[in-house]
């Protein structure tokens, strides 16, 4: 963006000259049309495919006649393939000759805040909700750009407007929580995202959430979503068809496989698929993408346009194991056991250190009673992936059914290490416990399973009954029998 503060002087200074220009309105309009046609940009350090679909777009939009429809089609050329300086050139064009369509300043005030030009897209976006005030992403980017200015009233005045559009939308709900929490008012924060949550597909602001219940006391409900957000999705952008649209002539597949994550995250399958249609279109020997696309359609039940994109990925590129992880659970859904298991060894031959494929391996052995050998392969699993404690719990199961207690609770201590709160290794290390007499160990656990909201009302109760069978021989200590009393309440 070296050169914007240049461009906007020559947006400046031609429109002030074409303004004296004693012309028709029509030849004025074509005047500024072609006045404002920035110079080709410089695309040598881009890829031959992007250099050959956009220079043949560019020539397209250069020879119209027309030169306002020109000046459009370049200005969405520009914007979505980050040519910002001839993009913000031929916008101001476009303001000037279509200065009743709000999408010019709207997407020309995406650019300015996208580099922090807060102040440059403010008036911009004022001009857009001017023009078409029931269209909500623009109150929504004035509200965002207003709050990081720390206009707080300004800010909550702009969420208000986009709400009056799109009732409960999340990214409105998201931006009146956080000015909620600008002021401490955390029982609002709860109120908008729990709303946000309930009505909508987008789980927005969840880390957010989590620090308004906790400065409400409400630990126990904090630490249950916590995980949560610790797994959701990256893709969390602002719908906004106006901007999104320009992705129709974008022709950088990495940014393309971007927006059709968002897109699909947002629940806009159809627009998601399109998005990765194009990418791959640029990218034909891309293994990722085309694991992209195929996710998208298993997750659509289309299993057999999955699976050939699927196939098509470990043609290009075995090593990537996703493309296996997921062809092997298509061909479980459909019943076809052989082929799973072909595919699986196949799998970890080019990618022997795959998590999945590990996990896999380990509960086919273990369906099979072939314990031990299961074991190592939910072992290697682990080394894998330190964080996880899922593994560790599967190889602790195995050792339990060896009769090798102390080894298999001695991986669960390692699966609490990786995931302190993983309710499984909790519940089944407790279990361990008072099978083993180990009181104070158990009493332990089950405080901890107590402020464990994932771990299902029944399970809690048969542990503490359990508990409860197993030291009331023993008479059991004073925080024992506290134990029970509270079972019993």
């Amino acid at each position: 963006m070296k050169k914007i503060l240049i461009s906007l002087l020559v947006v400046a200074g031609l429109g002030a000259a074409l303004t004296w220009k004693s012309y028709s309105d029509a030849q004025r309009r074509l005047e500024i049309a072609s006045a404002y046609r920035p110079e080709r940009p410089d695309v040598s350090g881009r890829s031959a495919s992007f250099k050959k679909a956009f220079l043949a777009l560019e020539d397209t939009f250069l020879a119209q006649e027309n030169t306002l429809t020109a000046l459009a089609g370049l200005s969405r050329l520009y914007h979505v393939n980050g040519y910002f300086d001839e993009a913000i050139l031929c916008y101001g064009g476009l303001l000037q000759v279509e200065p009743e369509n709000a999408i010019w300043p709207h997407r020309l005030a995406a650019i300015y805040a996208n580099f922090g030009q807060l102040e440059l897209a403010l008036p911009l976006l004022e001009k857009t909700v001017d023009l078409q005030p029931d269209y909500a992403p623009a109150w929504i980017r004035m509200g965002n750009a207003l709050l990081k200015l720390n206009q707080v009233e300004a800010a909550e005045g702009a969420f208000q407007s986009a709400l009056k559009f799109e009732e409960n939308n999340p990214h409105a709900l998201f931006g009146l929580a956080r000015v909620g929490a600008a002021g401490g008012d955390w029982e609002s924060v709860v109120g908008l995202l729990e709303t946000s949550r309930r009505e909508s597909q987008v789980d927005l602001g969840i880390d957010l959430l989590v620090t308004a219940y906790e400065k409400l006391g409400r630990e126990r409900r904090a630490f249950s979503i916590r995980g949560e957000a610790k797994a959701l999705s990256a893709h969390n952008e602002l719908p906004d068809p106006w901007i999104s649209e320009l992705n129709d002539v974008c022709f950088d597949d990495y940014q393309l496989a971007l927006a059709g994550g968002t897109a699909k995250y947002a629940g806009d399958v159809s627009t998601a698929i399109r998005r990765m249609r194009q990418a791959i279109k640029l990218a034909p020997k891309n293994g990722r993408h085309r694991i992209q696309l195929g996710s998208i359609y298993m997750e659509s039940d289309r299993l057999k346009d999955a699976l050939e994109q699927f196939n098509q990925s470990i043609r290009i590129d075995p090593t990537l194991p996703d493309a296996w992880t997921h062809s092997i659970a298509i061909h479980k859904q459909l019943g076809q056991a052989t082929q799973a298991e072909a595919l699986l060894e196949s799998g970890l031959l080019h990618c022997p250190k795959a998590y999945h494929l590990l996990m896999e391996k380990g509960r086919l052995l273990q369906s099979r009673g072939l314990t031990e050998m299961s074991t190592k392969y939910f072992l290697s699993a682990a080394e894998e992936r330190f964080d996880s404690a899922q593994p560790l719990v599967e190889a602790a199961t195995n050792y339990f059914s060896m009769e090798q207690v102390s080894r298999g609770m001695e991986v669960l201590e390692q699966a609490l290490s990786a995931e302190p709160d993983h309710p499984l290794a909790l519940s089944t290390l407790a279990l361990a416990a008072i099978g083993t007499k180990q009181e104070s160990l158990a009493l332990e656990l089950l405080e901890k399973i107590e402020t464990q909201p994932r771990v299902p009302a029944e399970d809690l109760r048969q542990l503490r009954v359990k508990f409860e069978e197993t030291f009331a021989e023993r008479g059991g200590s004073a925080q024992g029998r506290e134990l029970g009393i509270r079972n019993e309440e």
